[in-house]
C-alpha cells in the first residue's frame, strides 16, 4: 500500500512540473529552425563595388581588420570545456522541453547538496553550450538573437547557485572541487557572452551584456563570501582557474582585460584585492613574449588587441579603449619587463587610430540618421549603402574567422587532449617492486619508524641427543 501511495506521489509531481513547464514547450519550439545552419538569410547582400559611397564614408570604413589566430583559441570555448555533450546540431523544441522538464524533475529528486548543484551547474553550461552554438552557427540576426534566450535560462540556473554556493553543507574535501569548478566555468560563461556581445542583433545585445555583469557579480560573491576578500586567496583561485584554461601564449592579456572588468566591480579603495594576481599573469605575459622575436612579438600583439568581431561601432570603441587601458597598464607596471615595454608603445598608436575611426564611424552614422529622419533623401540613401557595405564586410570577416577558427580549434584540442593524457599519467600511483624487508636485529632503531624493538631473550639452541658417536676432546691449554 505504502509503494502504491509513494508511485502516485511521484507520478503527482511529474505531471506537475509537466503542466508547469508547457508554457516554455511554445517558446522553445521557435528554435526549431536553428538544426539547419544552412539556408536563406535575409536578403543577399551586394557586392561592395555595387555600393556607392561619399570618399568622406569610406574612409570612415576599414576593408581589412585585424584576425589572430591567438585571439581565437583564447576565446574558445567548447562543449568539452563546458564538461557537456558535443552539439552536432540543435534538438527540437519538444525536446528540449523534455530535457527541462527531466532535468527539474532529477534535480528535484537529488538530496545530496553537492550532487543536486553539480546538476543544476551541468544544465546552465549546457544552456550556454547552446547559445554559443546558435550564434556560431547562425545564418542571419533573427536566428542570432535565439541565442540570448537559452543564455537568459542559463543565467536564472546561475542565480540559484549564487545564494547557495557559499552555504552548502558537505564534505570539505567535495565542496572545494565544486567551487573550483563553478569558479571555472563562471570565467568560461563570460567569455562565450563576450564573443557573443559582436555576434547577436543590437536588440538581443542588452540581454548578453547583462548576462556578462551578472557571471562577474556572481564571482565578486565567490571572493566575499569563500575567500573573505583575501588577495592571497583571490589570487590562487584565479590563477589555477586561468591554468586550466588552456590558451596561447598571449592568454595572459585576456586574463588581465578579465581582472580589469571585475576591478571596474569594486570601488577603488577594494581594488588592490587584485594586485596579486595581475603581479603574477603579468609576469606570465612577460615570460611568454620574451621567447618571441621582436617582429613576431610586435605583429602578434597588434593582432590579438585589434581583433575584433563587432558590428556596432560604440560598442567596438569602448572594446578598444578598454584594451588600450590595458596597454597603458602594463607600460606603466613595475612588474613588466621594461625591454619589452617599445613593443607596447607602437600596438598602443595603432589601437588609438582604431578607436578613433570607430567613434568617428559612430558619430557620422548618428548624424546621418538624425537628417534621415528630418526628411534629408540624400542622407538617408547613404545611411542606406552604409549600412549595407558595413554588413557586406562583416560577413566577409565572419567568414574568414570561421577559416581561422576551422584551422586553428581541431590544433587546440589535439593539445588539449595530449595534456589530458599527461595528466592521468601522472596521476597513476608509480609500481615499485617489492624488495625483502631486512632483517633487523633486536634493539637496534628501524629506518622506518624510527623505534627500537623490544630485546627478546633468545635461548641458546639444545645440544643435539648424543648419538652414539664421540666427540673429538679438546686441546689442553699448554700455557701456565
Amino acid at each position: 500500500m505504502k509503494t502504491n501511495l509513494r508511485n502516485f506521489a511521484v507520478f503527482t509531481l511529474i505531471c506537475a512540473f509537466c503542466l508547469t513547464t508547457a508554457p516554455a514547450f511554445a517558446q522553445d519550439a521557435g528554435d526549431a529552425d536553428v538544426e539547419a545552419v544552412s539556408g536563406s538569410s535575409e536578403g543577399e547582400a551586394l557586392p561592395t563595388e555595387e555600393i556607392v559611397l561619399t570618399s568622406e564614408l569610406e574612409n570612415l570604413i576599414s576593408e581589412e581588420e585585424a584576425v589572430s589566430e591567438e585571439a581565437i583559441k583564447d576565446e574558445e570555448v567548447s562543449e568539452e570545456d563546458l564538461g557537456v555533450e558535443q552539439i552536432t546540431r540543435m534538438p527540437s523544441g519538444f525536446a528540449m522541453w523534455w530535457n527541462g522538464v527531466t532535468n527539474a524533475v532529477g534535480t528535484t529528486f537529488t538530496f545530496d547538496p553537492i550532487k543536486k548543484a553539480e546538476r543544476q551547474l551541468n544544465y546552465a553550461n549546457k544552456k550556454m553550450a547552446q547559445a554559443k552554438y546558435i550564434a556560431d552557427n547562425a545564418v542571419n540576426e533573427k536566428t542570432a538573437a535565439k541565442a540570448a534566450k537559452h543564455v537568459e535560462k542559463a543565467t536564472r540556473i546561475a542565480d540559484k547557485l549564487k545564494n547557495k554556493i557559499s552555504t552548502i553543507k558537505a564534505d570539505p574535501e567535495k565542496l572545494k572541487k565544486f567551487q573550483e569548478k563553478y569558479t571555472k566555468n563562471l570565467v568560461q560563461h563570460h567569455r562565450i557572452l563576450k564573443k557573443l556581445e559582436g555576434q547577436v542583433p543590437d536588440h538581443a545585445f542588452e540581454k548578453i551584456k547583462q548576462a556578462k555583469e551578472n557571471r562577474l557579480e556572481h564571482l565578486q560573491n565567490v571572493f566575499e563570501k569563500i575567500d573573505n576578500n583575501d588577495q592571497e586567496k583571490i589570487a590562487e583561485r584565479l590563477r589555477l582557474t586561468f591554468q586550466k584554461i588552456k590558451g596561447s601564449d598571449l592568454q595572459p592579456l585576456t586574463d588581465l582585460e578579465f581582472i580589469q572588468e571585475l576591478k571596474e566591480k569594486y570601488p577603488e579603495k577594494k581594488r588592490e584585492i587584485f594586485s596579486r594576481i595581475e603581479y603574477l599573469r603579468n609576469k606570465s605575459l612577460s615570460d611568454n613574449l620574451k621567447a618571441m622575436s621582436e617582429e613576431e612579438r610586435s605583429e602578434k600583439l597588434e593582432n590579438y588587441i585589434n581583433h575584433t568581431k563587432i558590428k556596432n561601432e560604440k560598442i567596438k570603441e569602448q572594446l578598444l579603449e578598454r584594451r588600450h587601458t590595458l596597454l597603458e597598464n602594463l607600460e606603466t607596471s613595475k612588474d613588466f619587463d621594461p625591454k619589452l615595454k617599445a613593443s607596447l608603445k607602437a600596438v598602443k598608436e595603432k589601437t588609438v587610430q582604431h578607436i578613433k575611426q570607430a567613434k568617428q564611424l559612430h558619430e557620422k552614422k548618428l548624424e546621418l540618421k538624425e537628417k534621415a529622419e528630418a526628411g534629408d533623401e540624400s542622407a538617408k540613401e547613404n545611411l542606406e549603402n552604409l549600412n549595407k557595405k558595413q554588413k557586406v564586410l562583416y560577413d566577409k570577416k565572419v567568414e574568414v574567422l570561421k577559416k581561422a577558427r576551422n584551422k586553428v580549434v581541431p590544433a587546440l584540442k589535439k593539445v588539449n587532449q595530449k595534456l589530458k593524457e599527461k595528466a592521468k599519467e601522472n596521476q597513476k600511483p608509480s609500481v615499485k617492486p617489492q624488495q625483502p624487508k631486512p632483517v633487523i636485529e633486536p634493539g637496534i632503531k628501524t629506518p622506518v619508524d624510527n623505534k627500537v624493538l623490544p630485546k627478546v631473550d633468545v635461548k641458546p639452541k639444545s645440544e643435539p641427543k648424543d648419538s652414539g658417536t664421540k666427540k673429538a676432546p679438546l686441546p689442553k691449554d699448554t700455557k701456565k
